[in-house]
Protein backbone atom coordinates (compact mmCIF):
# COMPACT_ATOMS: atom_id res chain seq x y z
CA UNK A 1 0.00 0.00 0.00
CA UNK A 2 0.97 3.70 -0.93
CA UNK A 3 1.94 5.89 1.57
CA UNK A 4 -1.23 8.79 2.01
CA UNK A 5 0.89 11.94 1.19
CA UNK A 6 -0.09 14.51 4.41
CA UNK A 7 -2.81 17.53 3.59
CA UNK A 8 -1.71 20.60 4.00
CA UNK A 9 -3.53 23.09 6.34
CA UNK A 10 -2.13 26.45 5.94
CA UNK A 11 -3.49 28.30 9.32
CA UNK A 12 -1.94 24.79 11.05
CA UNK A 13 1.10 25.56 9.21
CA UNK A 14 1.39 29.33 9.79
CA UNK A 15 0.73 28.67 13.67
CA UNK A 16 3.90 26.45 13.54
CA UNK A 17 5.97 28.88 12.03
CA UNK A 18 4.86 31.71 14.40
CA UNK A 19 5.61 29.73 16.94
CA UNK A 20 9.41 28.77 15.56
CA UNK A 21 9.42 32.59 14.08
CA UNK A 22 9.13 33.63 17.97
CA UNK A 23 11.85 31.51 19.10
CA UNK A 24 14.08 32.78 16.80
CA UNK A 25 13.44 36.86 17.31
CA UNK A 26 12.44 36.50 20.78
CA UNK A 27 15.78 37.74 21.67
CA UNK A 28 15.54 40.81 19.06
CA UNK A 29 12.24 42.52 20.22
CA UNK A 30 13.52 43.53 23.38
CA UNK A 31 15.04 47.18 23.60
CA UNK A 32 17.82 46.16 26.20
CA UNK A 33 18.96 43.30 25.50
CA UNK A 34 21.07 41.32 28.55
CA UNK A 35 23.56 38.10 28.29
CA UNK A 36 21.19 36.07 30.21
CA UNK A 37 19.05 36.27 27.33
CA UNK A 38 20.98 34.92 24.98
CA UNK A 39 21.78 31.78 26.89
CA UNK A 40 18.31 31.17 28.08
CA UNK A 41 16.73 28.63 26.43
CA UNK A 42 13.46 28.89 23.98
CA UNK A 43 10.23 28.86 25.02
CA UNK A 44 9.01 25.91 22.98
CA UNK A 45 11.74 23.47 21.21
CA UNK A 46 9.53 21.26 19.14
CA UNK A 47 6.25 21.20 17.37
CA UNK A 48 4.48 18.49 15.45
CA UNK A 49 1.15 18.60 14.06
CA UNK A 50 -1.04 15.91 14.12
CA UNK A 51 -2.27 13.85 11.19
CA UNK A 52 -6.10 15.29 10.86
CA UNK A 53 -4.37 19.12 10.76
CA UNK A 54 -6.92 20.07 14.37
CA UNK A 55 -4.11 19.56 16.84
CA UNK A 56 -0.59 20.39 17.79
CA UNK A 57 1.44 19.14 19.94
CA UNK A 58 4.39 21.12 21.39
CA UNK A 59 7.14 20.87 23.89
CA UNK A 60 7.62 23.83 26.63
CA UNK A 61 10.93 24.80 28.44
CA UNK A 62 9.69 25.18 32.15
CA UNK A 63 11.33 25.73 35.39
CA UNK A 64 11.50 22.65 36.22
CA UNK A 65 12.36 20.96 32.97
CA UNK A 66 9.95 20.18 29.96
CA UNK A 67 6.37 20.45 29.61
CA UNK A 68 4.10 18.84 26.97
CA UNK A 69 1.30 20.70 25.67
CA UNK A 70 -1.55 20.22 23.41
CA UNK A 71 -2.22 23.47 21.04
CA UNK A 72 -5.63 24.26 19.45
CA UNK A 73 -4.39 25.86 15.86
CA UNK A 74 -7.60 27.39 15.49
CA UNK A 75 -7.39 29.16 18.96
CA UNK A 76 -4.03 28.79 19.92
CA UNK A 77 -5.25 27.94 23.36
CA UNK A 78 -2.73 25.30 24.91
CA UNK A 79 -3.47 22.51 27.26
CA UNK A 80 -0.44 20.65 29.34
CA UNK A 81 -0.49 16.64 28.89
CA UNK A 82 2.52 16.38 30.39
CA UNK A 83 4.95 17.61 32.81
CA UNK A 84 8.44 16.26 33.99
CA UNK A 85 9.13 17.00 36.82
CA UNK A 86 5.76 16.22 38.39
CA UNK A 87 5.43 13.03 36.69
CA UNK A 88 8.76 11.45 37.53
CA UNK A 89 10.89 11.36 40.32
CA UNK A 90 14.05 12.67 39.49
CA UNK A 91 15.22 13.95 36.60
CA UNK A 92 13.94 12.80 33.10
CA UNK A 93 13.75 14.61 29.93
CA UNK A 94 11.47 14.40 26.51
CA UNK A 95 13.51 13.64 23.70
CA UNK A 96 11.35 13.06 20.63
CA UNK A 97 7.38 13.51 20.34
CA UNK A 98 5.65 10.98 17.52
CA UNK A 99 2.10 11.68 16.32
CA UNK A 100 0.76 7.53 15.70
CA UNK A 101 -2.51 8.78 14.28
CA UNK A 102 -4.67 11.44 15.52
CA UNK A 103 -5.59 9.68 18.61
CA UNK A 104 -2.30 8.57 20.11
CA UNK A 105 0.90 10.57 20.70
CA UNK A 106 4.44 8.97 20.98
CA UNK A 107 6.81 10.27 23.83
CA UNK A 108 10.54 8.83 24.14
CA UNK A 109 11.61 9.99 27.65
CA UNK A 110 14.92 9.49 29.23
CA UNK A 111 14.71 9.52 33.00
CA UNK A 112 18.12 9.17 34.98
CA UNK A 113 18.19 6.61 38.39
CA UNK A 114 20.27 7.13 40.84
CA UNK A 115 22.63 3.80 42.02
CA UNK A 116 23.70 3.21 45.30
CA UNK A 117 26.17 5.51 47.01
CA UNK A 118 29.35 4.39 45.71
CA UNK A 119 28.81 1.76 44.86
CA UNK A 120 26.78 1.90 41.49
CA UNK A 121 26.79 4.66 38.96
CA UNK A 122 23.80 6.62 38.12
CA UNK A 123 21.95 5.05 34.54
CA UNK A 124 19.82 6.81 32.22
CA UNK A 125 16.78 4.67 31.33
CA UNK A 126 14.27 5.52 28.17
CA UNK A 127 10.63 5.29 28.36
CA UNK A 128 8.17 5.24 25.26
CA UNK A 129 4.52 6.84 26.92
CA UNK A 130 1.32 6.53 24.53
CA UNK A 131 -0.88 9.97 25.32
CA UNK A 132 -4.63 9.03 24.19
CA UNK A 133 -5.41 12.98 22.87
CA UNK A 134 -9.08 11.53 23.38
CA UNK A 135 -8.57 11.24 27.41
CA UNK A 136 -5.10 13.01 28.19
CA UNK A 137 -5.31 11.25 31.48
CA UNK A 138 -4.99 7.68 30.22
CA UNK A 139 -1.36 7.37 29.28
CA UNK A 140 -0.08 3.67 28.57
CA UNK A 141 3.86 2.73 28.04
CA UNK A 142 5.79 0.22 26.82
CA UNK A 143 7.37 -1.36 29.59
CA UNK A 144 10.26 -3.78 27.77
CA UNK A 145 13.80 -1.78 27.14
CA UNK A 146 14.12 -0.14 23.76
CA UNK A 147 12.70 2.55 21.38
CA UNK A 148 10.73 4.08 19.02
CA UNK A 149 11.66 3.79 15.30
CA UNK A 150 8.72 4.46 13.36
CA UNK A 151 5.29 5.92 13.89
CA UNK A 152 3.49 4.22 11.23
CA UNK A 153 1.28 7.15 10.18
CA UNK A 154 -0.74 5.15 7.32
CA UNK A 155 -1.11 2.09 9.96
CA UNK A 156 -3.31 3.77 12.61
CA UNK A 157 -2.95 2.29 16.22
CA UNK A 158 0.13 0.73 15.02
CA UNK A 159 3.97 1.33 15.54
CA UNK A 160 7.50 -0.37 15.43
CA UNK A 161 9.71 -1.00 18.05
CA UNK A 162 13.32 -1.54 18.40
CA UNK A 163 15.15 -3.56 20.74
CA UNK A 164 18.95 -3.42 20.53
CA UNK A 165 21.56 -5.57 22.19
CA UNK A 166 24.19 -8.43 21.09
CA UNK A 167 20.90 -9.47 18.91
CA UNK A 168 18.78 -6.10 17.93
CA UNK A 169 15.14 -7.23 16.31
CA UNK A 170 12.43 -4.51 15.05
CA UNK A 171 8.62 -5.34 16.86
CA UNK A 172 5.04 -3.96 15.14
CA UNK A 173 3.10 -3.66 18.69
CA UNK A 174 -0.54 -2.27 18.29
CA UNK A 175 -1.67 0.42 21.17
CA UNK A 176 -4.63 -1.06 22.74
CA UNK A 177 -2.99 -4.00 24.14
CA UNK A 178 -0.58 -2.16 26.66
CA UNK A 179 -1.80 -1.56 30.27
CA UNK A 180 -2.01 2.01 31.64
CA UNK A 181 2.05 3.52 32.86
CA UNK A 182 0.60 3.70 36.30
CA UNK A 183 -0.66 0.62 36.96
CA UNK A 184 1.55 -2.10 38.76
CA UNK A 185 1.51 -5.49 37.63
CA UNK A 186 -0.12 -8.22 38.74
CA UNK A 187 0.60 -11.88 38.13
CA UNK A 188 -2.19 -11.98 35.54
CA UNK A 189 -0.87 -9.51 33.68
CA UNK A 190 1.42 -9.68 30.43
CA UNK A 191 3.76 -6.94 29.74
CA UNK A 192 2.86 -4.81 27.07
CA UNK A 193 0.18 -7.32 26.48
CA UNK A 194 2.33 -9.93 25.35
CA UNK A 195 3.46 -8.50 22.20
CA UNK A 196 7.25 -9.07 22.07
CA UNK A 197 6.78 -12.80 20.45
CA UNK A 198 7.80 -13.88 17.29
CA UNK A 199 5.14 -13.58 14.96
CA UNK A 200 5.31 -9.71 15.75
CA UNK A 201 8.74 -9.53 14.53
CA UNK A 202 9.62 -7.94 11.66
CA UNK A 203 13.57 -7.80 11.48
CA UNK A 204 16.41 -9.24 13.45
CA UNK A 205 19.99 -8.17 12.75
CA UNK A 206 23.19 -9.21 14.25
CA UNK A 207 24.95 -6.87 16.71
CA UNK A 208 23.95 -3.34 18.74
CA UNK A 209 21.37 -1.57 16.32
CA UNK A 210 22.21 2.17 16.10
CA UNK A 211 19.48 3.19 13.97
CA UNK A 212 17.05 1.85 11.72
CA UNK A 213 15.87 3.23 8.23
CA UNK A 214 12.70 3.21 6.61
CA UNK A 215 11.51 2.91 2.25
CA UNK A 216 8.80 5.18 1.63
CA UNK A 217 6.22 2.39 1.53
CA UNK A 218 7.15 2.25 5.74
CA UNK A 219 9.01 -0.81 4.79
CA UNK A 220 12.59 -1.87 6.15
CA UNK A 221 15.36 -0.27 3.99
CA UNK A 222 18.36 -0.94 6.08
CA UNK A 223 19.80 -0.55 9.52
CA UNK A 224 23.33 0.62 11.06
CA UNK A 225 24.56 -1.73 13.70
CA UNK A 226 27.83 -2.74 15.46
CA UNK A 227 29.23 -6.06 14.71
CA UNK A 228 32.09 -5.54 16.74
CA UNK A 229 33.00 -2.75 19.67
CA UNK A 230 34.65 -0.86 16.59
CA UNK A 231 33.53 -2.51 13.72
CA UNK A 232 29.81 -0.32 12.54
CA UNK A 233 27.91 -2.01 9.65
CA UNK A 234 24.98 -0.70 7.02
CA UNK A 235 23.48 -3.69 6.67
CA UNK A 236 20.21 -3.87 3.86
CA UNK A 237 16.68 -5.47 4.27
CA UNK A 238 17.67 -8.30 1.18
CA UNK A 239 20.65 -9.25 -0.96
CA UNK A 240 18.65 -7.59 -3.98
CA UNK A 241 18.79 -3.87 -2.19
CA UNK A 242 22.80 -4.36 -1.83
CA UNK A 243 24.75 -1.56 -4.38
CA UNK A 244 27.52 -3.06 -6.11
CA UNK A 245 30.75 -2.65 -4.30
CA UNK A 246 32.99 0.48 -3.83
CA UNK A 247 36.23 0.88 -3.05
CA UNK A 248 36.18 3.10 0.62
CA UNK A 249 38.46 3.03 3.44
CA UNK A 250 39.15 1.21 6.06
CA UNK A 251 37.20 3.30 8.63
CA UNK A 252 33.82 3.51 6.36
CA UNK A 253 30.93 0.89 7.75
CA UNK A 254 30.71 -2.05 5.77
CA UNK A 255 27.62 -3.41 4.04
CA UNK A 256 25.90 -6.86 4.56
CA UNK A 257 22.10 -7.89 5.07
CA UNK A 258 20.14 -8.39 7.50
CA UNK A 259 17.21 -10.96 8.10
CA UNK A 260 14.31 -9.54 7.21
CA UNK A 261 11.09 -11.68 8.59
CA UNK A 262 7.82 -12.23 6.97
CA UNK A 263 5.84 -9.56 7.25
CA UNK A 264 2.57 -11.55 6.94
Amino acid sequence: MKPRHPRFFPRAAVLIFTLLAQIITSHTTQAKPVAADFFSPPDIVTAALSPDGKQIAAIRYVKDGRRLVLIDPNTTKAEPLLDTASYFEGQAHINKISWLDSRYLAVQLSQERQGVHDLLSTKVSNHLLVIDIQDINHIRSVRTPGWLVHALPNDPGHFLYAKSGSHSKVYKLKVEPLLPDEKKLGKLDRIDGGQFRKSNELASINGYAVHWYFDQEDQIHSVLHYETKKQITLSYATEAQIPPPIPTPKSAPKVSAIDEKNKN
